[in-house]
């Protein structure tokens, strides 16, 4: 039986939205034959303001002693996962009705593609949605190689990077739209991709090692280093609900300091160069 293995970390102090999260999970709809299991890491002590269910056998909870991180704490729960596939869903975000079973046709249409990534939309405290200009994406389909890298680099070269702006936001940015435009009228594709709105097959996380080690932007530097080596694509449904306001956890774990921005873009352009200068690649044929 083909097995999704979705993987949540939480901090206990933010786990208030814990049981949403695990709700829009179970609400989920699956081809005939498929089925999940749901790996919650709670990382550090402490108790969670927001209860889940213990009487459902597909629901494995692990607790680190002292809080590792996001990056170790998803680590600690891909050791454990028993899924061809890996469904990161943080403890804060919630999958709209549908996500998993438009993510799984994609891979069951075709198994050359390593990862998919769905479009996402934030979600304000009223419970209205708005789009995510993270999270826009091209039209639906197979991504090009480099596209969400470079991307990034354009972001990275438009003027006044990196932006001063609010973390929560209703409309894409001006400098967001700049940039779109400017690489469509150059005839390249752009790939604006939230990568929380991630499903990817293990072996291919396996073989990178899983997620980065580094203090913020894991989920990036893991994105760009996936299409450094296997095929991706694009669901343009919405395929997240990614709550985002200034009381989220979001907002008051990571640090927004420009400089911090432009180290960890760094440390993640690095890696993707030393992976594509090795020609590590992922095929369906030559699987681990």
């Amino acid at each position: 039986m083909p097995l999704i293995s979705v993987i949540t970390c939480v901090l206990p102090r933010t786990s208030e939205w814990l049981a949403q999260a695990w709700r829009s999970l179970q609400s989920q709809s699956l081809p005939a034959g498929w089925d999940w299991e749901f790996l919650l890491q709670i990382d550090g002590e402490g108790e969670l303001t927001s209860a889940i269910p213990e009487h459902d056998s597909r629901i494995h909870v692990f607790r680190n002693p002292k809080s590792l991180g996001p990056a170790m704490a998803r680590n600690m729960a891909l050791g454990r996962a028993a899924g061809e596939f890996i469904k990161p869903l943080d403890a804060d975000d919630m999958l709209p009705p549908g996500a998993l079973a438009r993510e799984v046709d994609v891979f069951i249409r075709y198994p050359q593609i390593g990862w998919v990534v769905s479009k996402t939309l934030d979600l304000r405290p009223d419970g209205t949605t708005v789009p995510n200009p993270l999270g826009m994406g091209p039209a639906e389909g197979p991504l090009g190689a480099g596209v969400i890298c470079d991307t990034i680099l354009a972001w990275e070269r438009h003027p006044g990077y990196p932006p001063d702006r609010p973390r929560t936001r209703s409309e894409p940015d001006p400098w967001w739209a700049a940039v779109i435009q400017e690489r469509t009228d150059q005839g390249l594709q752009s790939a604006p991709l939230h990568p929380n709105a991630l499903m990817v097959r293990t072996d291919v996380l396996v073989m990178l090692g899983g997620w980065p080690g580094v203090y913020s932007g894991e989920d990036t530097a893991l994105l760009l280093a996936l299409e450094a080596v296997a095929p991706g694509y694009f669901v343009s449904t919405p395929g997240l609900l990614y709550r985002e306001w200034p009381d989220s956890f979001r907002e008051t774990g990571i640090p927004n300091d420009p400089r911090i921005a432009k180290v960890h873009q760094h440390l993640m352009m690095s890696r993707v160069e030393e992976l594509r200068r090795s020609g590590i690649r992922w095929n369906a044929e030559n699987r681990l």
